[in-house]
């Protein structure tokens, strides 16, 4: 990467324009050759490489990418999207490596670095500590991705300087058992107070603990979409309160992919505890009052224990869903359109999709849009897909 004093000083017959223009569709390998031809298109081609995506996937990528940085006291000026992706297979000597990397952070203005994506997050942190300050540092983020998050991770988010739009945050397991941050600091809306009046757009993953409404923090004024994935404890009344403003929502619990015949008579009074307890909270507390996009599993939703208006849900009905929680989630709130996904053909039948339609009666549902998958999920079920009657499907909406 160094200028050496044999490059060429007369410059390439095609203009750098032109050069440039070519440079933009190459490897990472081409440019790197591009960048030994002369002085010019070493700074450039630099900057463009900087300016795409940059992934560190091993402590020697990191040291090298370091050094790359180094070479030209402008370059970390041109980065703008970071991820650092390191499988927790550290070298015997840790201490020389983090710390390159972290004090090039301090040193230098990282004014275009708005995106950084941090995988095997709290190993990497708890192997490299110092890497940690260096990420706080960096005060033009406006979007993190960082999982999982444990105490090194929650530690850094408490001090980083940025301003973030997008966090998407994903909980290591066992955090019911950490001792390092009291348990309410631990919840998502406590967490991220740091962030609460620039914050967009929030996915939580896979957050346990739960947290009394007493210690609920300020709200979260600007937050338009929210993601909630794979909650342990789908209780809702923190994010309510802390996100009044969401429009578009997700939600995937635990029981998104879990319900099958045997496990659904074990686990459906949990669901209806859950839907009782979001029922209690809404009625007492309020519920959200903009949400224009809803979509979820259907004991997703249901559990959500939703009696507010939706303008448009988007409700995946699984091969086990019972058909009585979609009618109850149809019946206790106000939806104008609905997008059906269906997986299992026997919903159509008169014990399912018709049968909700007819109970709905004077329903606030304006559209109805229906997602039926025709192909085989598996090989034994091929023939039985092939021959299905398009013409009876029809049929059962005429019965409603």
């Amino acid at each position: 990467m160094e200028y050496t004093p044999g490059m060429s000083h007369t410059g390439p017959a095609l203009s750098y324009d032109v050069l440039l223009e070519v440079a933009a569709f190459a490897s990472r390998q081409t440019l790197s050759s591009f960048m030994k031809t002369c002085r010019i298109l070493y700074h450039e081609i630099a900057k463009m490489m900087l300016r795409r995506r940059v992934v560190i996937d091993n402590v020697y990528d990191m040291n090298a990418f370091t050094a790359f940085l180094n070479a030209e006291p402008n370059r970390p000026g041109f980065l703008c999207d970071l991820t650092i992706d390191m499988e927790p297979h550290p070298p015997v000597r840790l201490q020389p490596i983090a710390p390159g990397l972290s004090d090039t952070f301090l040193r230098h203005s990282f004014r275009s670095l708005t995106s950084l994506r941090l995988d095997h997050a709290e190993e990497t942190l708890r192997l490299y500590p110092k890497l940690s300050d260096g990420l706080a540092s960096l005060s033009t983020l406006t979007s993190l991705i960082v999982s999982p998050a444990g105490s090194f991770v929650m530690t850094m988010l408490l001090c980083l300087q940025a301003d973030l739009r997008t966090l998407v945050i994903g909980y290591q397991e066992g955090l019911d058992q950490m001792e390092a941050l009291p348990h309410h600091v631990l919840h998502p809306v406590v967490l991220l107070q740091r962030f609460r009046h620039s914050l967009e757009t929030v996915e939580i993953r896979g957050y346990e603990v739960e947290l009394s409404r007493a210690k609920v923090p300020g709200q979260y004024p600007k937050v338009q979409e929210f993601i909630l994935d794979s909650p342990d404890c789908p209780l809702l009344a923190p994010y309510i309160h802390a996100f009044p403003d969401v429009r578009n929502l997700c939600i995937t619990t635990v029981f998104a992919d879990a319900l099958t015949p045997d496990i659904l008579p074990r686990e459906r009074a949990t669901i209806d505890a859950f839907r009782r307890l979001n029922q209690l909270d809404q009625a007492s507390f309020g519920a959200w009052t903009k949400l224009e996009t809803v979509s979820g599993t259907v004991a997703d939703v249901y559990l959500a224990g939703f009696s507010c208006a939706i303008e448009v849900l988007y409700l995946n009905v699984l091969t086990y869903d019972p058909f009585c929680m979609v009618h109850t989630i149809l019946r206790d709130a106000s939806i104008s359109q609905l997008h059906l996904f269906i997986h299992n053909l026997e919903v159509l039948e008169d014990g399912g999709l018709p049968m909700v339609l007819r109970q709905l009666g004077d329903s606030s549902l304006e559209a109805l849009f229906l997602y039926i998958r025709l192909c085989a999920q598996t090989e034994c079920e091929e023939d039985q897909l092939i021959l299905v009657d398009m013409a009876a499907i029809v049929r059962c909406f005429f019965r409603v």
